[in-house]
């Protein structure tokens, strides 16, 4: 399996003179301890609302999250 990802973060609505974004390199692992899992679904689920409502409505049972062991920003 790949552990190595990366993650390309920008906003849509940016001007070209305050465009920004960013870049994460690291090694990626499934959360897999039930306390942090539960702690990464709550702060998703306050970030997003529609994350909350799939989780709500039990349409994330087979879902698998990850967390970035970053090792690289640009």
């Amino acid at each position: 399996k790949h552990k190595q990802v990366s993650f390309f973060f920008e906003h849509d609505n940016q001007t070209l003179p305050a465009w920004r974004s960013v870049l994460l390199i690291g090694e990626a692992a499934q959360v897999s301890k039930e306390c942090e899992l539960s702690k990464a679904v709550e702060l998703l689920s306050n970030k997003s609302p529609k994350f909350k409502e799939k989780v709500a409505n039990g349409e994330l049972t087979n879902t698998a999250v990850y967390k970035l062991k970053t090792r690289e920003i640009e």
